[in-house]
């Protein structure tokens, strides 16, 4: 399967015992600029456009012919992403899709869990991944260890073990221990105990509607905190994605 770069372009499959005299386009609409990516199984292709104000992700089911898109993103009410870069790269779990600086449920591409930068690998068992910002907890998207300088390509060997990467800034490809990045962090943790209320600045209260429960943003910290509110002491926090600016209850 390739894409060109043009700005308009199909999507065409070659069958390799045959060569390129079996070149053909699959059932898409042309995307603008697009990166693609294939299914572990080989039976679904993701299809990421680049580039425009509002550009989307589609998901290609292989396994029938003609070939048809069965999922796409909806992001901002389905207009798009603003002009995202060029890639996109699904972990090996097939659970995660990373696309225009977010992760994306794979297997329901409405559904964008949060804000990653552009993410170049992720480990088997998706419970880190290696970004621009640094290292990232696949499950809550908070920074594990940050990068102190740029990369710009990485990739995960020796059974998640070793991390190469790409340094621009000095031209140089490195490695290391994945261990050394992870030391002392607990991954897929997204709520401890609160601190004391004195500890937080709330810019937003919600309370709940069914429980004696007051929820507070706090979004200097990039905490939700719950509060009992016949006692006014402080329950849980929720760490969240960096930028939220406003909550709202689910009826």
């Amino acid at each position: 399967y390739y894409a060109t770069l043009d700005q308009w372009t199909e999507i065409h499959e070659i069958d390799l015992t045959q060569g390129v005299s079996s070149d053909f386009k699959l059932n898409l609409y042309p995307a603008f600029e697009p990166d693609i990516e294939l299914s572990a199984a080989g039976n679904r292709l993701f299809v990421a456009e680049s580039g425009l104000s509002g550009s989307n992700i589609y998901e290609l089911n292989l396994d029938v012919a003609p070939t048809r898109t069965i999922d796409q993103s909806k992001w901002d009410d389905g207009y798009g992403f603003d002009s995202p870069g060029r890639h996109v790269y699904l972990g090996p779990s097939g659970k995660h899709l990373y696309y225009a600086g977010h992760q994306l449920d794979a297997t329901n591409l409405a559904h964008a869990l949060g804000d990653t930068g552009t993410v170049f690998a992720e480990d088997a068992a998706a419970t880190f991944a290696v970004s621009t910002k640094g290292i990232i907890d696949a499950q809550t998207l908070t920074t594990v260890t940050p990068f102190l300088f740029p990369v710009s390509s990485a990739a995960l060997t020796e059974g998640d073990s070793e991390l190469w990467y790409y340094r621009p800034d000095l031209s140089q490809i490195v490695y290391a221990k994945v261990a050394d990045f992870l030391s002392g962090k607990t991954l897929g943790q997204a709520q401890f105990d609160a601190g004391p209320l004195g500890a937080y600045t709330f810019s937003k209260l919600v309370a709940d509607p069914a429980r004696p429960r007051l929820y507070g943003l706090d979004a200097s910290k990039n905490l939700i905190v719950s509060i009992d509110s016949t006692s006014g002491a402080t329950l849980r926090s929720l760490t969240i994605e960096v930028g939220a600016k406003d909550m709202v209850f689910d009826a």
